[in-house]
Formats: structure tokens, sequence, C-alpha cells
């Protein structure tokens, strides 16, 4: 989706060589897709179908475990992109899973958007204000959609 190559670093391994491909999150022109109608929970069609049917991966999902596995998109732009992602409409309970844990070892961690957020921005002191906005942003979108069924 065009969603998702406006929030992914993608990667290619051609002949046992990684390539990383840096796909910058792009906020603005996620918040024109969002704003023409792109579903931020809508599921990753790319994704690796060994995950879980009911807890596969989304561009939502994508965005926030892209900089979970260290991708180098610039955090400015990777904070303002999950801001704009909650505002239109991202799961704020979704879970996923990814097959490796935070050293790079091989794992099924469950993630969630606070654990993902958490682990982005709470080793930088500088970011301690936009961290406290997003988890207030998550909060709100959480408390608008009532508790889980």
């Amino acid at each position: 989706s065009l969603l998702l190559r406006a929030t992914r670093s993608l990667h290619c391994i051609w002949r046992g060589h990684n390539f990383g491909v840096s796909g910058n999150t792009k906020p603005k022109l996620s918040e024109l897709l969002l704003q023409e109608g792109a579903d931020p929970n809508c599921r990753d069609a790319e994704s690796n179908a060994a995950m879980a049917s009911e807890e596969g991966w989304t561009a939502w999902t994508s965005l926030l475990q892209d900089r979970v596995d260290g991708c180098a998109h610039p955090l400015e732009d990777w904070i303002s992109t999950v801001k704009v992602f909650l505002n239109y409409g991202a799961d704020p309970a979704v879970r996923w899973y990814s097959p490796y844990d935070r050293e790079g070892k091989q794992a099924m961690e469950i993630n969630t958007p606070e654990t993902a957020i958490n682990a982005a921005l709470s080793v930088r002191s500088q970011y301690k204000k936009d961290l406290a906005d997003i988890m207030e942003l998550l909060s709100k979108v959480k408390a608008k959609l009532g508790p889980p069924e």
C-alpha cells in the first residue's frame, strides 16, 4: 500500500548481502493518505505469512516495529508520523509478534504501541516531552474506544 511505503524502511537481500533501502517516514505524506481514506490498520500484504492471522502486521505496527528494530528514520519524523497515525484511527490496543527481541536474538515477543514507543523514546532524555505527549494521545484514543470486548 502507499501508506506502508510512506512509513517503512525497506531492506533488500541479494546474493547473501543485506542492502538497506532507506525510506524514511514521511509524516506529511502519511497524513495526506490518511485524509484520503487510507486505513492505518489495514493488513500488510507483504508481512510474514507465518505471523498469527489475528495479530498480523499493518502499516501502523510496521511503523512502530521499524523503530524497535533500530531503523534509521529521523526520530522527529517518526514521532510526528506516530501522532498522525493515532489522530487518524490507528488501533491503540493492537498487539503483534516480533520475530526478534530487542537484542536481535530470535524470539517471538509480543509488542504493543506502548512497548514500541517506550523502547524508542524512553532512553533518550531529549524526547521525554514527546514520549509524554504520545502516551497521553494513546490514552485518549483508547478512552474513545471504550473497554476491550
